[in-house]
């Protein structure tokens, strides 16, 4: 049988192990707090992420059709340009005889 001392001796161990399994128990509860919070931190992270990619591509659309509209602009400045050049052309095509019958010169340059 086991003397007094020895019991004492073993009470104390178990009583040592009961007090680190208490410690890493408590250690092990801080570690699930850390990683409930370190999951939240990255949720949020991506919830961020997310929201700067949505204003990255909005930006690029957004100057996508900034350029867009200029192009057109100049397109359109152009058109006009050349439709003005083309009723000038015609304007002066059909008053270029009738000028000629006013100053008495004819549109044939053939001589009778």
């Amino acid at each position: 049988m086991a003397s007094p001392k020895e019991i004492w001796d073993k009470a104390y161990e178990i009583a040592n192990l009961l007090n680190k399994v208490n410690a890493l128990t408590d250690e092990v509860g801080r570690l699930a707090d850390a990683v409930t919070m370190l999951n939240e931190r990255v949720v949020r992270m991506e919830a961020s992420l997310d929201t700067a990619r949505a204003e990255i591509r909005l930006e690029a659309i957004r100057e996508a059709q900034n350029i867009v509209n200029s192009v057109q602009s100049g397109l359109y400045s152009e058109l006009m340009k050349i439709s003005r050049d083309i009723g000038a052309d015609a304007k002066a095509r059909d008053d270029g005889p009738a000028r000629l019958e006013k100053t008495g010169g004819s549109s044939d340059s053939k001589e009778e």
